[in-house]
């Protein structure tokens, strides 16, 4: 498994002294995957319990704030490419983001457009 959702994840505090914390860089989005990679980076591996029950409930923590939460959720993936990833995988990523915000932005909402924008302007400063 790459990584589980960071919702129920139980990490060996020898990992966590390891390879740190989660990033709080990333703010919300992202940060668990930094973290899982970091960990496995670091020759830790990631396991999935199946017969595990966890209640998520999704979205209480950024479904009130839509806009303002899919640019950082953006942000935090140019912030994972930058980190984790090289040169041209990151060159790829930046057009094909570049691409699908500039289709968006043609039938977006003025506040929208804004915000994909903002998403653009976070992934042309990754390098």
């Amino acid at each position: 498994m790459d990584h589980p959702l960071g919702a129920a994840m139980m990490v060996r505090r020898e990992a966590i002294e390891q390879v740190g914390l989660l990033d709080e860089d990333f703010w919300m989005y992202c940060e668990e995957i930094d973290w899982c990679w970091r960990l496995r980076k670091a020759g830790w591996r990631a396991y999935c319990v199946p017969a595990a029950r966890v209640i998520h409930h999704a979205g209480q923590s950024s479904g009130q704030i839509r806009i303002p939460s899919f640019v950082n959720l953006w942000t935090s993936r140019a912030r994972l490419y930058a980190r984790h990833h090289g040169p041209i995988t990151r060159w790829l990523a930046q057009a094909l983001v570049r691409a699908g915000m500039r289709r968006r932005m043609r039938k977006a909402s003025p506040e929208m457009i804004v915000a994909c924008q903002q998403v653009i302007r976070a992934w042309d400063g990754v390098q």
